[in-house]
């Protein structure tokens, strides 16, 4: 089963101008979505193709599913490239250049690659292990501590409250 999740708009419309229904025939193989949770659902892929936003390139790695990258402007393209030098993801080539062909190549491409999906795999085991807002906000009282002088506020105090 292929899945295309259409999230922004679908290029072809429908005899009826509705852009959610394709004027296309779908085969009985393929499975077409407006929208899903990525955390619900890049787990359960086997790779991602996606712009390389930043939220899209984290939902991918704390998933541990390889990336067929596609970045359309600003720091998609450094994102991009950061996830194939991690080896998660196929070369990156932007959107507008992309084929129909060039899709098919890299998802075999992530398909056939054991080293590419181990390695996805062990990315997320390491996101995983991160301490998220916690460490964010050590770091943030850290910051504090230096600027004003004050003691780093226990994980119970707030920063208001250590100024008072």
């Amino acid at each position: 089963m292929w899945l295309i999740g259409v999230r922004w708009h679908s290029p072809q419309t429908s005899e009826s101008g509705d852009a959610s229904t394709p004027s296309i025939e779908i085969p009985p193989s393929l499975l077409i979505i407006k929208s899903a949770p990525h955390d619900w659902l890049f787990p359960r892929v086997s790779a991602v193709v996606h712009h390389c936003g930043i939220g899209t390139c984290a939902a991918a790695m704390r998933a541990g599913t390889p990336s067929i990258p596609a970045p359309v402007l600003l720091d998609q393209f450094s994102n991009a490239e950061r996830l194939f030098a991690l080896g998660i993801a196929t070369k990156p080539e932007p959107f507008h250049k992309r084929t129909w062909q060039s899709f098919a190549n890299d998802i075999k491409s992530c398909l056939s690659d054991a080293a590419m999906r181990e390695r996805a795999r062990s990315i997320a085991d390491d996101v995983a292990a991160e301490p998220g807002v916690e460490g964010a906000k050590a770091v943030v009282y850290q910051v504090y501590s230096r600027v004003t002088g004050h003691a780093v506020p226990t994980t119970s105090t707030s920063i208001s409250s250590a100024d008072e």
